[in-house]
């Protein structure tokens, strides 16, 4: 990945593998995140590749991530620096690259 940016009508993704930025508002919510790699890179199964449903599959996570920034809701907003996880997973030799994204956020108390 050098360099990702991903854009739909409500949220905007965008960076490298050590600066994401996360941004994105809805009719009742917005969030604003800026997330920076402190933690090697971790390739699954070692390699970053391996066979998964038929077809050889790349990934890696960035599992040492800081994050930082604001998230909206209702009208109440939530500052926050928490650490975060970044996987990067797509599938190669079928005719359209499927790709997955996965981040989970770590709110604090549970959440």
């Amino acid at each position: 990945m050098d360099r990702l940016n991903v854009q739909t009508s409500v949220l905007s993704l965008s960076g490298d593998l050590d600066d994401i930025e996360i941004s994105g508002t809805t009719d009742t919510a917005s969030i604003r995140l800026a997330l920076r790699r402190e933690e090697p890179l971790l390739f699954n199964g070692g390699s970053g590749v391996f066979p998964f449903f038929g077809a050889t599959t790349g990934q890696f996570a960035l599992p040492g991530l800081i994050t930082a920034g604001a998230i909206t809701i209702v009208g109440v907003t939530h500052r926050l620096t928490r650490r975060t996880w970044c996987d990067r997973q797509w599938l190669s030799e079928i005719s359209e690259p499927a790709r997955f994204l996965w981040r989970g956020l770590d709110l604090g108390a549970g959440r």
